[in-house]
């Protein structure tokens, strides 16, 4: 059988530049998901707000902490943290590392139906309703043939520790992109995952 429900997300972005070479910013989105009865509405937010560097040299990184939450048959939620290096070891080449780790502490009483929101692209869900310490980690290259061909491979990994209990999850994700601009706001992509 299915559910019924309404979900609307609400989200936010923005940042200004603290000099010639720094910025902050913040990303957060809140939803809320009002489900028919006999189940419970819930609720579900990440905030995060950070710092950031322009190029300078062949690099450039940005750093952010935040925190994540949600409220159903029960409250979870946990700080978040994270950063990401790029680097230009060429005008057409770019190689990008990355590591998030969202915490998650849950009291809910009731099996959540909803996945937490993690930043770096990862093939595993974890339950909203699920107490873990979740790292990914994602390393990314970029190469530019030709102003409209592009090429991208991405190798990520991530360790989900489920916190008081012996049970830990390792994914892996890999995925080659090979993208043809058409126009300026159209192109045709293929991707294997």
């Amino acid at each position: 059988s299915s559910e019924d429900y309404t979900a609307k997300t609400f989200r936010e972005n923005g940042a200004f530049w603290l000099g010639p070479l720094f910025y902050a910013y913040s990303d957060g989105s809140f939803t809320i998901r009002a489900n028919t009865a006999p189940n419970s509405d819930s609720t579900a937010f990440r905030v995060i707000g950070g710092i950031g560097t322009r190029q300078f040299g062949l690099f450039r990184a940005s750093f952010y902490f935040g925190h994540q939450g949600s409220q159903q048959s029960g409250a979870a939620g946990g700080d978040v943290y994270g950063g990401k290096l790029t680097y230009y070891p060429t005008a057409d080449w770019t190689i990008s590392a990355s590591v998030d780790e969202t915490i998650n502490i849950s009291s809910q009483t009731l099996p959540s139906t909803q996945a937490l929101t993690l930043l770096v692209e990862t093939p595993a869900q974890i339950p909203l309703s699920s107490s873990t310490r979740i790292t990914a980690t994602s390393l990314q290259s970029s190469y530019t043939i030709s102003p409209q061909w592009t090429t991208v491979g991405h190798l990520g990994y991530t360790r989900i520790e489920y916190i008081d209990s012996p049970r830990l999850d390792n994914a892996w994700l890999a995925s080659a992109v090979l993208k043809y601009d058409i126009w300026r706001d159209m192109a045709l992509i293929w991707e294997y995952q």
